[in-house]
């Protein structure tokens, strides 16, 4: 079974790369998977919140996104291992397809509704650029996922080896996702990031594109 053999090496690989990578850019301005961050200046909690709140506008859709692909990336996990389990392909295909929307989800909530930050303290610098780096892995999981498990709902490939395959990498999505969302938590309920407009850059109000360099309001 060279595909399942495949499949767990880089598991572990995807595994330890967190784990290697974790203290890098918390102290300087670069990521290697979402590029440049802010260096963290201690503001006043609530400054740039006072200048958004008194606007009433929400400066990012992120809060109401972002919990779709949690929710759907953890429940495609189980899904599709027990359409491999029990050989039945209409469970394969169901993980599949909500693996899919969770994907999609995470896309949104990672690139057209970031929120933009600024006055970051040092700590939460750290937490931010850890959130962006598992979002990062659950996007590239996810995708290579999701290319394995559509060829297992075909009849043509029903091998028990790619099933395996597309399991460990639903698995290991469900973990970074977890993880993102944890950090995410961290940023909101420990460092106040969000909560009414807190540390939010207005200037980001509306759609941002990042594709297209623009922002639609």
């Amino acid at each position: 079974m060279p595909q399942a053999q495949l499949a767990l090496f880089i598991f572990a690989w995807f595994l330890t790369v967190p784990l290697l990578h974790a203290d890098e850019g918390k102290h300087g301005n670069e990521t290697p998977l979402y590029g440049k961050v802010v260096r963290a200046q201690i503001t006043p909690p609530g400054t740039p919140g006072d200048k958004i709140l008194k606007e009433g506008k929400f400066p990012t859709f992120h809060p109401l996104i972002t919990h779709f692909p949690i929710v759907l990336i953890i429940a495609a996990m189980p899904f599709y291992a027990w359409g491999a389990a029990r050989r039945r392909i209409v469970f394969r295909r169901s993980g599949m397809i909500l693996a899919a929307f969770g994907f999609l989800g995470a896309l949104l909530a990672g690139y057209v509704f970031h929120p933009h930050t600024e006055g970051l303290s040092p700590a939460a610098q750290e937490a931010l650029w850890n959130h962006n780096f598992y979002a990062s892995m659950t996007l590239y999981v996810t995708a290579i996922a999701i290319g394995i498990g559509v060829l297992t709902c075909m009849q043509r490939f029903q091998g028990l080896s790619l099933q395996a395959t597309a399991s460990i990498f639903l698995l290991l999505s469900v973990l970074t996702v977890s993880i993102t969302g944890h950090y995410g938590a961290t940023l909101v309920h420990i460092y106040g990031v969000g909560p009414k407009g807190d540390f939010l850059s207005k200037e980001h109000i509306g759609i941002h594109i990042p594709i297209f360099d623009i922002t639609l309001r």
